[in-house]
C-alpha cells in the first residue's frame, strides 16, 4: 500500500514536472522562432 503511495505520487510529480517543462520548450522554442 506504501509503494503504491509512494510511485503514485511519484507518477503525479513526474506528470507536473512533463507539463512544466512541454510548456518551457515551446516557450522558448517561439522565442527562438519569433
Amino acid at each position: 500500500m506504501l509503494s503504491f503511495l509512494r510511485s503514485a505520487k511519484l507518477g503525479y510529480f513526474l506528470r507536473f514536472v512533463a507539463k512544466k517543462t512541454s510548456n518551457y520548450a515551446g516557450f522558448f522554442y517561439y522565442k527562438s522562432y519569433v
